[in-house]
């Protein structure tokens, strides 16, 4: 004979998964947001259906880089035929997607020096300080205090003073204002 009993029971949640979720290539823009597009719902019981109301993605970083991973978070709301969404579980989903080099920025071309001597010119923009190294025009870009700033190059050349070193075949050239911070080369 078998006798029953009242006792508590647990009913889990159904899980959930989507099929299909993508997520679009995107150029650098200094932001982790990423164009998705939505997949199907799997793991529905029986004929209920839930609605897909939001769908939101983010890159892992803003950087560049192929592949990246992009977590893309689905909102739903209670559907048809008795889909209720307190009845179902997920989780986001993880894909890939490229954050690229803005293609239609050229770099710049290299200056050209105005005369053909055999040396490499290196040129800088005072002597206050490090900012930044052009690398294509292989510039070296110095702010002054007064965060002003001046310019020596191969082709802008006028109030600088340029000067070779001993036995080098480089020559460095600076604002000649700045002449008294030249720091003197052996």
């Amino acid at each position: 004979s078998i006798t029953y009993q009242q006792g508590a029971l647990t009913i889990d949640k159904a899980p959930l998964q989507f099929v299909g979720t993508s997520a679009a290539n995107k150029v650098y823009d200094g932001n982790t947001l990423a164009s998705v597009t939505a997949g199907t719902i799997t793991g529905l019981v029986g004929s209920e259906t839930l609605n897909i109301d939001t769908v939101q993605g983010q890159f892992d970083s803003a950087e560049m880089g192929t592949a990246k991973p992009v977590t893309v978070v689905y909102g739903l709301s209670d559907g048809a035929n008795g889909g209720l969404v307190a009845n179902y579980q997920w989780s986001p989903v993880t894909v890939k997607a490229s954050i690229t080099g803005d293609t239609s920025v050229q770099a710049p071309s290299p200056e050209v020096i105005r005369d053909a001597k055999p040396i490499s010119r290196l040129s800088f923009l005072g002597f206050g300080g490090l900012v930044r190294m052009g690398a294509t025009t292989g510039q070296l870009f110095y702010a002054l205090q007064a965060k002003d700033t001046r310019t020596c190059s191969p082709l802008q050349l006028e109030g600088c003073i340029c000067e070779q070193p001993k036995g080098q075949s480089l020559e460095v050239c600076y604002p000649a204002e700045m002449a008294q911070q030249a720091v003197q080369l052996p």
